[in-house]
């Protein structure tokens, strides 16, 4: 390599480190208070503080007594007993040992919870939860450049790391942002596996199998590869698609609640179901469905900023065409999926569920920036060539 091709390396490595430290001073800056104060505690940061206990060596029923009835419920226990209007949950032994089963297949936050726990102690889920979310811009970053250049990846990543309910999910001991930071590597994972040689697929297959264990979204990237295997139909694709078939797996078949006990749950209100027909399924869904889009609504009408983020990054990927790339193949079916992951669990979580879109909003982000600056470097070229007022 020859000193301009090297200076020329040098300067595009700089300023990759500098794009990737300014996202995570960005993350770190947004949630500043966050890394000191205590945890807000949720029922789902209850049961990975449970299974963290287990993995810690306490026994399951000892580990729900001691998080159930120990000072991390206390506030949410003593606002049930004061509320009279309040539905019995914490406080409802039977509804803790039924709802502990739709967490079993979620154990990367609780593992890594447990590896720094004698550290951090009861705060280590919400600093694994920080981390992860510091850690989802410059992931976003490294997937956006494999196809961009650097302003249009670092704003696209930049803007993503802004977005509300990111924000507001991964300052609390949850999954959330774990899982995006875990998607957004494993979408690397399939591109550079398709493109880069068949090394890759090694690490597609445990990203994969690692997000099963982290959140219930395997299924949209494995859509995405469908997707892509169906459009390519090439050896390389098809083992992409079958990889991420085979890591998909082990949770739902192995850990935790099957589907239909799930959507029941959901559409008892959370509360121990009466009835996991099918039926009374959908029966519910209807009025589950319209509750998701008035909900929506009202919190796009309250953060426009976000709603036009969101929905005008997810738009981008579909209204901004390009030359056939397995890159936006794999995206663009991922998007699609992600509509159906949601259709198929209608509950309004404030965003929550439609953080499985992340990644796919910053490729559509990154193509409106990357438009906007091709016309913005022709505009000196059209203007030289307009003809001036004085020519007739």
């Amino acid at each position: 390599m020859d000193r301009p091709a090297r200076a020329t390396r040098r300067r595009s490595l700089a300023a990759t480190g500098a794009a990737l430290v300014a996202l995570v001073a960005l993350a770190i800056g947004l949630t500043w208070s966050s890394w000191g104060d205590p945890p807000q505690w949720k029922p789902d940061g209850l049961y990975y503080q449970v299974q963290l206990l287990e993995l810690r060596g306490v026994d399951h029923a000892d580990a729900l007594r001691d998080v159930f009835a120990g000072p991390l419920a206390a506030p949410r226990v003593l606002e049930e007993r004061t509320n009279p209007e309040a539905v019995p949950r914490l406080t409802d032994p039977q509804w803790v040992e039924y709802s502990a089963q739709f967490y079993r297949r979620r154990w990367v936050l609780p593992a890594l919870g447990a590896a720094i726990e004698p550290a951090f102690g009861t705060d280590s889920l919400q600093i694994v939860s920080l981390v992860g979310f510091v850690l989802v811009g410059p992931l976003l970053f490294l997937l956006l450049r494999l196809r961009f250049s650097l302003l249009p990846s670092l704003a696209a990543a930049a803007v993503c790391v802004a977005l509300p309910p990111l924000r507001y999910w991964a300052e609390q001991p949850l999954s959330d942002s774990l899982a995006v930071a875990v998607e957004a590597l494993a979408f690397v994972c399939a591109v550079l596996a398709l493109e880069r040689g068949a090394w890759w697929l090694a690490p597609w297959f445990a990203t994969m199998l690692a997000l099963g264990f982290t959140r219930d979204t395997t299924a949209v990237l494995v859509a995405g590869a469908a997707w892509l295997a169906l459009r390519l139909r090439t050896t390389r694709s098809l083992v992409i698609l079958v990889l991420g078939v085979l890591a998909a797996l082990p949770p739902p078949l192995f850990f935790g609640a099957p589907l239909r006990e799930a959507l029941a749950y959901m559409f008892s209100d959370f509360t121990v179901p009466a009835d996991t027909s099918w039926g009374f399924i959908l029966e519910n869904y209807p009025k589950g469905l319209r509750r998701v889009q008035i909900h929506d609504f009202q919190y796009f009408r309250d953060h426009p900023l976000a709603a036009l983020a969101g929905i005008g990054g997810l738009l981008a990927v579909y209204v901004f065409r390009r030359p056939a790339d397995p890159y936006f193949m794999l995206v663009r079916g991922a998007g699609i999926a992600g509509i159906a992951y949601l259709l198929l669990q209608p509950n309004y979580t404030a965003l929550r569920l439609e953080l499985v879109f992340v990644p796919v909003i910053a490729v559509g982000l990154a193509l409106v920036v990357d438009a906007v600056q091709g016309r913005v470097r022709d505009l000196p070229a059209s203007v030289a060539a307009r003809p001036s007022a004085g020519k007739r």
